[in-house]
């Protein structure tokens, strides 16, 4: 299995590794994903490090610890609030914009349960330093699947849902925190 995480000292040897193979002290550095490297080609001054010589991407078949989505689903249900707490896939869409009926018509098409413009990059960060991570996302306002529905989703209306609900998701992370 591929290692997923890790420590400072690792990230450490890394950049040591990196360092130690160039001169070059750059202001800038491109990383280019999957079919990008052309992106380099007119730069000069260039240095160039396959993928294979240094650490690669966490795996993601599993980002959520089960266990700690175990005590957060038992505090849900000892707190009262179990029946709020919906399970699902959550899609990432960067923002900082509503969605369109048409993006939330595809997204659940593809197995989308809710869409926010957070907590993924948040958990890739965290797997990828072999934190054990746990999604909680407050949804604060209902997807408009036509164009012809209303009313559209607005900034105030979040603010007022995650006003309305702040004190259960206190009460729940206190719970579990707590429990740890």
């Amino acid at each position: 299995m591929e290692k997923t995480s890790y420590s400072y000292e690792e990230v450490k040897k890394i950049s040591d590794f990196l360092l130690s193979k160039t001169a070059h002290r750059p202001k800038v550095g491109i990383v280019c994903g999957s079919g990008l490297g052309g992106l380099v080609d007119g730069l000069e001054q260039q240095e160039l490090f396959p993928y294979e010589n240094i650490p690669r991407f966490p795996s993601f078949v599993e980002p959520y610890d089960k266990k700690l989505i175990a005590q957060i689903q038992a505090s849900a249900k000892e707190l009262d609030i179990g029946s709020i707490m919906k399970s699902g896939t959550y899609v990432m869409q960067s923002g900082p914009c509503y969605e369109t009926p048409a993006e939330i018509r595809f997204l659940h098409a593809v197995g989308g349960d809710a869409i926010g413009m957070s907590t993924v990059p948040e958990v890739v960060v965290a797997v990828h330093a072999g934190v054990k991570v746990a999604g909680i996302s407050l949804i604060t306002n209902k997807a408009i699947h036509d164009y012809d529905d209303h009313p559209e989703p607005n900034h105030k209306e979040v603010v007022e849902v995650g006003k309305q609900r702040s004190a259960d998701i206190i009460r729940l992370l206190r719970s579990v925190v707590l429990k740890l």
